[in-house]
């Protein structure tokens, strides 16, 4: 149970981090027509897919990387 929750403390900070810079990761590769505001990072197996809007960040998916990958 510690590791669960210490990975989940993880991506939360992560998640966090994206408020001082957005764009510190790349374009999600899997988003179609994709024009540079939807982003994705792995970490520890776990892909976190994220939308920069002018006023928020939108986390829009966190999925297991074992899982087959969805093209939106």
């Amino acid at each position: 149970m510690q590791n669960a929750e210490m990975l989940r403390d993880e991506l939360i900070d992560l998640t966090i981090e994206l408020c001082n810079y957005p764009t510190k990761y790349p374009p999600d590769k899997f988003k179609k027509d994709n024009d540079g505001t939807w982003r994705a990072f792995e970490k520890h197996h776990y892909r976190v897919s994220y939308r920069i809007m002018p006023n928020e960040i939108r986390i829009v998916r966190l999925r297991h990387t074992s899982r087959s990958p969805l093209k939106f």
